[in-house]
């Protein structure tokens, strides 16, 4: 191969990475969407920041109001919420939180097993959070779908 093929090689790579990595960032909302109570004013938030509200780091909204994340535990979705949004796996997040009950540093989120737990506990909880499959009917219920950003 000569150092010209090379060079063209490597520019190839280069921009096949640089087309798909865009597509590859949005993968992770396709498996869950992320859903508050309608009196959460935020409307989008960073991964970061709903890491931190999830890991129950930052305990309240902007206006002062209580953080109630609430987890689905339902395998798919639960993984791809997990490493798309606090970069763990779901068994990393979950032996974080045995650590933080051994200690006495916190209780993990509470749990549902199906979307319509989930939308109903968010709708009802001023300050709640949670996450639902791609899937969940969202029409009826009274929650706001949150963006990532």
């Amino acid at each position: 191969m000569t150092r010209r093929s090379t060079i063209h090689a490597a520019a190839f790579t280069i921009a096949l990475v640089l087309a798909v990595l865009p597509a590859l960032s949005s993968f992770g909302q396709d498996g869950y969407r992320i859903v508050v109570h309608p009196d959460v004013t935020d409307n989008s938030l960073t991964r970061g920041e709903v890491s931190d509200l999830f890991l129950k780091k930052k305990v309240e909204w902007a206006n002062g109001t209580t953080v109630r994340p609430v987890v689905l535990k339902e395998k798919t979705i639960e993984d791809a919420f997990c490493n798309d949004v606090i970069g763990r796996s779901s068994i990393a997040v979950k032996k974080y939180w045995q650590r933080q009950i051994f200690t006495g540093r916190g209780t993990p989120p509470e749990e549902k097993l199906k979307d319509e737990e989930i939308l109903s506990f968010v709708s009802k909880t001023p300050g709640a959070i949670g996450f639902v499959s791609p899937r969940a009917s969202t029409a009826q219920s009274q929650v706001k779908i949150l963006q990532l950003r």
